[in-house]
């Protein structure tokens, strides 16, 4: 690119200081300059040279190696050593000092270049010209590094930022699918696992997730007080000798930040010493968060011992953590409710069964017959209802058929006191199954869905029982009639 000192319509916007003590000499350097277009400033002194050249700051200064006032090699050492004005050009012209030493000796002070009278006009013009053309383009290509640097500088911040930007990306994917891998295991953990292990298993988990050292799971019974089954000295120091795996900690001896989190239901933290649920267990920080369903407490998660204390992003994990495990809880919780249940039922229904079969046994041969006829009404009336307890799910469905069967279970052994009503014998074992439901209150919706068959199937079967009662086509309420001819 061609610089602007080329162009000669550019040199009234260039300056040069010419400072002479020689008046002639100063005027007819001067007048050659101007006639060249150059803007031109004079001076005499060496304290001129510096005022000028600090005021003005021209583009070249021309200086006479001697001066009056101050030697010209002073003047120059003094420009130079000047931050704001030392880039400026200095050239220094005598006709006096003109050896090799004397301008080897204002070189190595700090000029820029040496110019020997005499000298012709246009020698001193192409000189002045080839020195200005010089420094302009080092200017120029001074001002290109520059722009250079600071684009480079641009473009570096800019990729900074999108590599980091990149950076928080990929850190929260990270930690998004850590997230989901531990709520996969957790609910794994809840679903596959037997009773005894679960607890255990979640709190290996939430210790592994948060590097602490003690971690609980507890849930509230129905009388409000927090149970934390599989607890032990490794995961949690309970205070007590007793080897007993669930801990019941009353609600009323609640304290610390694990009342505060679950009577506030929000997660509560400190990074201070504190006590555990027992008054001899001291802690050095802990973290509770309490488990919440449709806004009530149902558990709590408690955490302990992090080795360099809980932070805000600890309490916001926790937080979604509760969140995740409310709900799952408590399914677990119903599920193991129902089981105890069930079991209990199977239960009495196995002894009951085992007590018939010891009476049955055990009776005399004259009354095989009233024996074989309590096996018949069993088969009619208590039977058909046990392939209906392992397929129900519905806790209420469920009650509902343990109440027919062991209703059922005392008519079917009424033979021992009295005959069974005749009424049941003339029906089939899906009619006396519509009657107990009917007896009981039951709707034809409500029947359907107990005995999973339709509604229409529902009517069909209850118009039969009107028919074998010959009620059929009278206005009697078949549930008021059922209960009577019971009576």
């Amino acid at each position: 690119m061609q610089s602007n000192i080329d162009n000669s319509n550019d040199l009234s916007s260039l300056s040069i200081l010419v400072i002479d003590d020689d008046p002639d000499v100063l005027f007819a350097t001067s007048r050659i300059l101007k006639k060249a277009g150059y803007h031109v400033f004079e001076g005499a002194t060496g304290e001129k040279a510096i005022a000028l050249t600090r005021t003005l700051k021209p583009d070249l200064v021309l200086l006479d190696a001697i001066l009056p006032d101050i030697d010209g090699a002073d003047v120059l050492v003094t420009l130079k050593a000047d931050k704001e004005i030392k880039h400026i050009p200095v050239i220094i012209i005598s006709s006096l000092k003109t050896s090799s030493e004397d301008q080897s000796f204002g070189l190595e002070t700090g000029a820029d270049g040496y110019i020997a009278r005499p000298i012709e006009n246009r020698e001193l013009l192409a000189r002045v010209r080839a020195f200005l053309r010089i420094k302009f383009m080092q200017r120029e290509l001074e001002k290109n590094r520059n722009q250079l640097e600071e684009l480079v500088a641009a473009r570096t911040e800019k990729l900074n930022r999108e590599i980091k930007k990149k950076e928080t990306a990929q850190h929260l994917l990270t930690k998004q699918k850590r997230w989901i891998s531990f709520n996969n295991d957790i609910a794994s953990v809840f679903l596959t696992e037997d009773t005894e292990d679960v607890y255990s298993k979640v709190t290996v988990l939430l210790l592994q997730s948060f590097n602490c050292r003690y971690g609980c799971i507890g849930f509230l019974n129905k009388y409000g007080d927090l149970v934390c089954p599989a607890i032990s000295e490794r995961n949690w120091p309970t205070g007590y000798n007793d080897s007993t795996k669930n801990k019941i900690y009353q609600y009323l001896k609640w304290s610390g930040v694990w009342a505060a989190s679950m009577k506030a239901k929000k997660i509560s933290a400190t990074n201070k010493k504190t006590t555990g649920f027992s008054p001899s267990v001291i802690f050095k920080n802990a973290l509770a968060g309490p488990l919440v369903l449709e806004g009530g407490c149902i558990g709590l998660i408690g955490l302990a011992d992090h080795s360099s204390g809980f932070t805000l992003d600890d309490r916001k994990q926790l937080e979604m953590i509760c969140e995740f495990v409310a709900p799952i809880l408590s399914m677990f919780i119903q599920r193991e409710k129902s089981k105890t249940e069930l079991k209990i039922h199977a239960k009495k229904l196995a002894e009951k069964n085992i007590a018939l079969n010891v009476l049955l046994e055990t009776r005399e041969e004259g009354k095989k017959k009233l024996a074989d006829q309590v096996l018949e009404n069993f088969d009619r009336l208590v039977f058909p209802y046990y392939g209906r307890i392992k397929t129900c799910k519905d806790k209420k469905e469920l009650e509902i058929i343990f109440k027919i069967i062991e209703k059922n279970t005392l008519e079917s052994l009424s033979p021992l006191k009295k005959s069974v009503p005749d009424m049941y014998r003339q029906f089939t074992p899906m009619e006396i199954q519509v009657i107990d439901l009917i007896k009981i209150g039951k709707t034809s919706k409500e029947i359907s869905n107990v005995l999973n068959i339709s509604q229409r199937s529902v009517f069909f079967h209850r118009n039969n029982i009107r028919k074998k009662l010959n009620i059929q086509g009278l206005k009697t309420n078949l549930r008021s009639f059922l209960l009577s001819e019971q009576g």
